[in-house]
């Protein structure tokens, strides 16, 4: 199980990845494309994927799950 979501200190220039790939990237595993399949898969397993806060509007295949899109910034500068 694969728990996805975007997070707010990503305004805080973080990482050099915008949000959007996050949704990108849950799609892929859903699709089977990522890495993580391709070891569940060797391992017999299957990845569920949920989102709890991906910053998108709901995905298909997605278990949605979602509490808000993204959490706040806890560096307190930007919403």
């Amino acid at each position: 199980m694969v728990m996805c979501a975007d997070h707010g200190v990503w305004h805080e220039g973080v990482t050099p990845s915008p949000q959007v790939v996050t949704a990108i990237h849950a799609g892929n595993m859903v699709r089977g494309n990522t890495g993580v399949c391709v070891l569940a898969a060797q391992a017999g397993a299957r990845v569920q994927v949920v989102d709890v806060g991906i910053d998108a509007d709901p995905l298909p295949g997605l278990i949605n799950l979602k509490v808000a899109r993204g959490s706040g910034n806890i560096a307190g500068r930007r919403p």
